[in-house]
């Protein structure tokens, strides 16, 4: 495409290699010093001068015609200038000031207007672009981008279009219009505007080799926004130990802010910290909480809206944080001591992630010791504290063959219950004190036990050896070893025979002979008792298990492996679990799927149910089924509304659940946190790249309101040597013999 012609004149050289060029260039400068040196006896210092002078221009114009000159005279033609029309279709673009229309809404309502006159009588060829975080054209029928962008990269735009635009023909580019707000989230949202421009980014401005003429939206317009910025949190914290979450709150087009900074976890307010905010700065407030329970929640930080907000969504933003153990700390609570409680006690003394606090009854109410309390060493059971204030700060209690009744504990057996329907472990073995034998038949403490209990002594002497239960032999708890490990151990002399399984218990080892009501007697029970867990070894005789380690040495490994096992189930160690269910990233953006990965370490989940649930109204969004043959599976749920979920998968029919993860769709992305207009960020591209600034309300798609690059194609050239030319030859034959004759007559050799 032409528009018009043009001739131009231009002088070349036909022998100008950068060889040649080279070697006359110094031949010249030699020759030129060497006549210098013989004139510096003349006492004459003008005549010096232009003796000189002539000398040099002489030199020169040799030099030139050695080259081979050439006159050319070029006709070229004026191709129709090819523009970019980019146009910012990123989120931050949907923004509403008040009750008028979008920024997107009026950047559409300027095209429509302007886009016809442009691409008809304008004499310009336009290209329409849209960009967020990456650069897509418009579509043929439509010019009006999408606008739902998360994300937008001037800078990076920019360089795709140059890279992009050439390899589509029509000539280079003459210009890239750029419509947008400049609220930038990539490589240019540090850079103010009226600072010093960086030299990197003047290289990679001035690499682009094209004008770019900036248009900004909402330039004047007043935008008000209070926002929340970075959340700086530990995605691991431990458990009772204090935790420290630094938020940085920004304001916009507000004066001076006081206000309140709060963090929640399902609505419970766990610290509130007063920010300010001054204009044009960003206020720093610092929230603390300790976490009383080990999993995986959600986090809350938010802001209070203040009078015509734009934005008000960026005001609550969630996050996060799985809180660990650092150490398990277990109360250990003995009736009295015996073999069974010292090998117990030996292993869980030996292990390092272990805090053990133990507790044994060396003496009753009833005993008589023959001297005055104050003369005895034993300290009084602490009941009140253990069972009151302290229990929650315990992860596992150990009831090992203790009676509760003669220690007023019966006042507390309903605090346990509540501890362990809250998230925390119980385990209670077996003895001549446990169980029915006991007390604890009919109390609200056997509402959490895996085990319905008898009336009245439940313990029964007899040798025998467990075994596993086939439906259950694959239970995490059981992998001790080789399959038939079990078979190879020594007798047990005792069990506390129940009077059946509870709902949704599952007896791991059983009585090989012995049946109660629903299957057989039951001598190691788990159970699943709202958020927490409860276990039951119905015997004082796992110590044998021990003992036997002189002469058969796997049955001491199988003792420590069988109990770090059942300890590790009870505190909900992830390892432990039949089922691990991950997020691929705890915290997606509205708009994108829930990612999720299922690893099964068991072929025989059977039936299972996929769950997703809002954690803040218990709604259930999605049910699906699933099926898990083991291994690892890739799952997909269906965008979601902003807020924070729970996503489980259950077993049917029986409902448990046998793997959750909590998942927060964001709502504020970095386009909300980075909305305010940036004319002076477009202004710098504008002043930096050569082009023209304008608001959107005075911009004109117009060849005299736009700076841009006018290129040409060769059409014809004529060429003309100049050493054809005699009157050039005979300038350079006068001038050498000019130089001569003054030489002579001022007595020069």
């Amino acid at each position: 495409m032409n528009a018009g012609e043009e001739i131009r004149h231009a002088l070349v050289f036909e022998n100008a290699s950068s060889g040649r060029v080279l070697l006359l260039l110094l031949a010249l400068i030699l020759a030129w010093w060497w006549y210098r040196r013989g004139l510096l006896h003349s006492r004459s210092t003008t005549r010096r001068l232009l003796l000189m002078s002539l000398r040099g221009v002489n030199l020169l114009l040799l030099a030139g015609l050695l080259l081979g000159p050439v006159l050319e005279k070029r006709q070229l033609a004026r191709l129709t200038p090819r523009l970019v029309l980019l146009v910012d279709a990123s989120a931050s673009m949907n923004i509403a000031t008040g009750q008028g229309p979008s920024r997107l809404q009026r950047v559409q309502d300027w095209l429509q207007e302007n886009l016809p006159t442009a691409a008809a009588g304008s004499g310009l060829s336009w290209q329409l672009y849209g960009f967020d975080s990456q650069v897509a054209p418009a579509g043929s029928k439509s010019l009006r981008p999408p606008g739902n962008g998360q994300g937008s990269d001037i800078l990076g735009a920019l360089e795709e279009v140059v890279r992009q635009v050439p390899a589509g023909g029509g000539g280079e580019l003459s210009a890239i219009v750029l419509v947008s707000d400049g609220a930038d989230t990539g490589v240019l949202g540090g850079i103010t505007g009226h600072q010093e421009v960086p030299e990197w980014l003047t290289r990679r401005l001035h690499s682009l080799g094209v004008v770019v003429n900036t248009v900004a939206v909402g330039a004047g317009e007043e935008f008000v926004d209070l926002s929340l910025g970075d959340i700086e949190f530990d995605p691991f914290a431990f458990v009772r130990n204090a935790v420290e979450i630094a938020v940085t709150v920004r304001a916009v087009g507000t004066g001076k802010l006081t206000v309140p900074v709060t963090l929640t976890r399902q609505g419970r307010v766990l610290d509130t910290s007063q920010v300010t905010v001054r204009p044009g700065r960003s206020g720093r407030a610092v929230l603390r909480f300790v976490p009383d329970e080990v999993g995986k929640f959600v986090f809350r930080v938010s802001l209070p809206q203040v009078a015509g907000d734009a934005i008000p969504g960026n005001n609550v933003r969630s996050f996060v944080t799985r809180v660990v153990r650092d150490k398990t700390r277990v109360l250990h609570v003995v009736g009295r001591p015996s073999w069974d409680v010292r090998f117990l006690r030996e292993l869980l003394r030996r292990d390092q992630s272990i805090d053990l606090v133990s507790f044994y009854i060396l003496r009753t109410t009833i005993d008589a010791p023959g001297v005055g309390e104050g003369e005895l060493s034993l300290i009084p059971f602490p009941v009140s504290k253990l069972f009151g204030s302290e229990l929650d700060t315990f992860d596992l209690v150990i009831l090992q063959n203790f009676n509760h009744g003669p220690y007023s504990v019966g006042l507390y057996l309903g605090e346990i219950a509540d501890y362990v329907r809250r998230g925390g472990a119980l385990c209670m073995i077996g003895g001549d004190l446990s169980f029915a034998a006991g007390g604890y038949s009919g109390t609200v403490l056997e509402q959490v036990l895996p085990v319905r209990l008898q009336a009245g002594n439940d313990l029964r002497p007899e040798e025998f050896r467990p075994v596993p239960l086939a439906d259950n032999a694959l239970h995490p708890v059981l992998a001790v070893g080789r399959e038939d490990a079990w078979q190879h151990l020594p007798s047990l002399g005792s069990y506390n025979r129940a009077a059946g399984l509870a709902d949704t218990a599952t007896s791991l080892l059983v009585h090989p002979f012995d049946r109660v009501a629903g299957g057989r007697a039951p001598l190691l029970a788990v159970r699943q008792v709202d958020r927490g867990r409860s276990a039951a070894l119905l015997t004082d005789g796992s110590w044998r298990w021990r003992l036997a380690a002189a002469s058969e040495p796997n049955s001491g490994r199988l003792y420590q492996r069988f109990w770090n096992n059942l300890i590790r189930w009870l505190i909900r160690d992830p390892a432990m679990e039949p089922l691990s269910l991950r997020a691929d990233t705890p915290q997606v953006s509205a708009g994108r799927p829930i990612r999720l990965r299922l690893a099964s370490s068991s072929l025989r989940a059977g039936p299972l149910e996929l769950r997703l649930r809002n954690l803040d109204d218990g709604s259930l969004r999605e049910a699906s089924s699933l099926e898990v043959s083991g291994g690892q599976s890739e799952l997909s749920l269906p965008p979601q509304p902003p807020g924070a979920y729970l996503v489980e998968v259950v077993k049917k029919p029986s409902g448990r659940v046998l793997a959750r993860e909590v998942v927060v769709v964001e709502a504020a992305d970095l386009e909300q946190r980075h909305a305010e207009p940036r004319a002076d960020l477009l202004e710098m591209l504008a002043r930096q790249t050569g082009g023209r600034f304008s608001s959107l309300e005075d911009a004109r798609l117009e060849p005299g309101r736009l700076t841009m690059v006018q290129h040409t194609r060769l059409v014809a050239r004529v060429a003309h040597p100049l050493l054809a030319r005699g009157w050039l030859l005979g300038l350079l034959i006068a001038l050498w013999a000019l130089e001569w004759l003054l030489r002579r007559r001022w007595g020069y050799a």
